[in-house]
Formats: C-alpha cells, sequence, structure tokens
C-alpha cells in the first residue's frame, strides 16, 4: 500500500516476521501504515509459509530486511554485506565505526557489525523494537540514528544471562519510551530498572473486523462442552494441567468433553504420553500450528478458552493476546490469575480463575461450567466482546501507538 509523500518513516525491529503465532505483529504494521506511516521492518527471520492477506495487501515483504541474529548467521546474508559495502562504502565505515566496533570487535562480533550495515539507509523519526531481547542486540541503534526517537515494546520474559537490573542499564540509556502491554509488565520492566518516567501502558490491539461471531453464537451444540487452548506448547504454558482436570471429571463418569490444543512446541510429545498414560486421549486433538487467520474460526467453534499459565523466575503472561481473541469471538475464558491475567481478562470471567498447576481446581471450575445453560453462555459472552472491544480495538490502540512514537 502507497505512502503519501513526506509520511513518517518507522523502522519496526522484530524477531520473526511473518509470524503466525503474532498475528497482532500485522495488525500493528497495517495500522501504522493506514495512518499514513512509511514502515520498514527488520527481522532476525520469518515464516514465509505463513504469509497471508494483510502481509500481501500492504506489500510487507518487500519493506522487510532479515538481519543476523548470531555469528553462525552471518553467512546467510554475505551477498547482501558485499552488495552494501561496494555499493555504500563511506557509509558502511561509519556504520561500523558508530555500532562501536572497531578493527578487533569487527571481526569478533560479526553479527553486530552485519545488523548495523543491514539497517536502512533513510534515517527514520521513529524505531519501535519488539522486546528487550532484541533492544540488547540493537543497543548502538541510537549512534546510528541519532534524532530518531527509540521505542521498546515490553513483552516481558527475560533475556538470557541478564538477571540484575544493572544488566539492562545500556539498553535503558538508548531508549527514550517503554510501551508496556499491561500495568503488570510496567512493574515488571521498572523491577528491571527501567526509569519510571520512560514506561506508558498500551496493549496489544486487535482488528476486530477480523473477530466477528455469527449470530447467534451457538453453545454445546452436540451437548459435548468444546474446550481449546491456543498457543506454543512449553512448560510455562501448564498444559499437562488440564489433562489432569479432563482425568478427575473423566473418572467422576463427565466424559461429554472435547478438548483441542492448537499450536506446536518441545512438549508435544510429552503431552501425548500424558493424555494417553491419564486415559483421556479419546478426548484430546491436537490440532497443530494454524496461521493467525484461522484462529478466530477455531475460537468460534469452542465453548471455553483454557489458559492455565504458570509464573515462573523468568516469565509470566503480559498480555495473553489469546485471551482477547476469544473474548471478541464470545467464549468463555478459563484461566489462572497469574501475571497480567487480572487486568486482561474479562471481570465477569474472574470467577473461573483457578490456582496455576491446580488440577482439582481446574475441575471443579470446569464442572460449574459444563452446569451452565446456553443463556448463561450467552450472557458471558456479550459481557467478555464488550470488555475486549472497549479496550483492544486496533482502531483507537493505533492511534495512540502512532502518536506515541511521533510526538
Amino acid at each position: 500500500m502507497p505512502t503519501s509523500h513526506g509520511a513518517k518513516r518507522i523502522l519496526l525491529i522484530t524477531g520473526y516476521y511473518p509470524n503466525s503465532y503474532k498475528p497482532w505483529i500485522d495488525t500493528q504494521l497495517s495500522s501504522l501504515m493506514d495512518r499514513g506511516a512509511d514502515v520498514e521492518v527488520i527481522a532476525l527471520g520469518g515464516w514465509l509459509s505463513t504469509v497471508n492477506d494483510v502481509v500481501k495487501k500492504y506489500n510487507i515483504l518487500e519493506r522487510t530486511t532479515y538481519v543476523p541474529s548470531t555469528t553462525r548467521d552471518v553467512a546467510d546474508a554475505f551477498g547482501q554485506l558485499i552488495r552494501v559495502c561496494f555499493s555504500h562504502p563511506l557509509q558502511a565505515f561509519d556504520r561500523v565505526r558508530r555500532a562501536g566496533l572497531g578493527q578487533h570487535l569487527l571481526l569478533s562480533r560479526p553479527a553486530v557489525a552485519a545488523r548495523a550495515l543491514l539497517l536502512p539507509s533513510r534515517h527514520p523519526e521513529a524505531c519501535l523494537i519488539h522486546d528487550l531481547g532484541l533492544a540488547k542486540k540493537f543497543t548502538f541503534l541510537r549512534n546510528i540514528y541519532p534524532n530518531a526517537r527509540i521505542c521498546l515494546s515490553y513483552n516481558g520474559g527475560e533475556v538470557v544471562g541478564c538477571r540484575k537490573p544493572d544488566d539492562y542499564v545500556d539498553v535503558f540509556s538508548n531508549i527514550d519510551r517503554v510501551i508496556c502491554l499491561s500495568e503488570y509488565a510496567r512493574k515488571e520492566v521498572i523491577a528491571k530498572g527501567c526509569p519510571q518516567e520512560l514506561t506508558c501502558v498500551l496493549p496489544l490491539g486487535f482488528d476486530t473486523s477480523r473477530f466477528k461471531p455469527r449470530e447467534p453464537r451457538r453453545y454445546l451444540p452436540t451437548g459435548s462442552l468444546r474446550l481449546v487452548s491456543v498457543g506454543r506448547l512449553s512448560p510455562e504454558k501448564g498444559l499437562v494441567t488440564v489433562l489432569e482436570a479432563l482425568k478427575i471429571l473423566s473418572d467422576e463418569g463427565l466424559r461429554s468433553l472435547d478438548f483441542r490444543i492448537v499450536g506446536t512446541g518441545l512438549e508435544e510429545p510429552s503431552l501425548r504420553r500424558s493424555a494417553k498414560a491419564l486415559g483421556v486421549d479419546s478426548l484430546v486433538t491436537f490440532l497443530g500450528e494454524i496461521p493467525g487467520h484461522g484462529v478466530p474460526n477455531v475460537l468460534e467453534n469452542s465453548d471455553v478458552l483454557v489458559l492455565p499459565s504458570l509464573k515462573t523466575k523468568t516469565w509470566a503472561e503480559t498480555q495473553a493476546a489469546v485471551v482477547q481473541e476469544a473474548l471478541l469471538m464470545k467464549c468463555v475464558t478459563v484461566t489462572t490469575p497469574t501475571g497480567a491475567l487480572p487486568e486482561t481478562n474479562a471481570p465477569v470471567m474472574h470467577r473461573f480463575f483457578f490456582a496455576p498447576g491446580d488440577a482439582t481446581a481446574l475441575a471443579g471450575v470446569l464442572r460449574s461450567v459444563a452446569a451452565m445453560s446456553p443463556l448463561e453462555f450467552q450472557e458471558l459472552g456479550e459481557a467478555g466482546r464488550h470488555f475486549a472491544l472497549e479496550r483492544y480495538d486496533s482502531v483507537g490502540v493505533g492511534d495512540r501507538l502512532y502518536d506515541k512514537l511521533i510526538n
């Protein structure tokens, strides 16, 4: 999609793009471009098999440059680096100098040099870096673009090798604004040493035109309670708790349950073994990876989203975007109250909170949900959707994001 002459230039730096697990990146990019921004993307990699209509409509791949994450990735970018060095030798020399890489460091830190060399030649008015780990990789950005506003979108988690506030000083000293997904995330980043005055709260927004359930919304159409979990399959997501809760309910005679798991990850083999060992494998379906644009359909054909996330020493949910997606599709949301979930899950759904890792508590919640009437589901679904529309519509969020980046 073309941008107007004189449009504000924004450089977005993200981990993987396109990324079917993070459709909000598409929404964020298209939202900025709809407001007239001339956007370029720097990414460490991407899943080109997940290119969707938004990426095509806005020609985002043509605006994307892939840079090395580690030294072993530099060889893949060798051709690009040669072209940059020969076509703009003075700029290349200046980039390496500004990145703080003398001759010795250039040889010892080739990935840093490559990232500096491959940044766009045109200076942006603003840069938005997705998360602390990436900001750690681009601490030289201020030297390359001295007049740009450097913003960090803090999504939570921990940077490898960084455990104390002092470890992040070099990041925060080069950032003008830290945009946090929730108040919980804001407190977390301040605890890491970020000056409070740099922080503000702005959640991820959603293109609500993609999240419109058919009316009337149908619940329990076959008499079975349709449960779904969506996300990466890793231990901190706590999915084994759901399997254990299904075992408890099944032993009580409640087998009118259907649990679908969307996503892939290292824990999938273990979860499959657990489902079989617990005797609930007939109630569980692993759907694998589904592109982001297919998630609304999965949610619409579910009654309940279950998010049994744990809190670890280095991670907690700082927004849990799938919860807002489920609310927009009028699902009941059954979650733990960890991280930001008390903020980002609708208040009417708080009655369905359960303690992390407590299968007995989750079984009790699911038992009560299974006993609800379709009318109760309808009322909860309407209230949940209203909550999500009011706070997470990409139109309002996009206006605020553009303002925080440019003004």
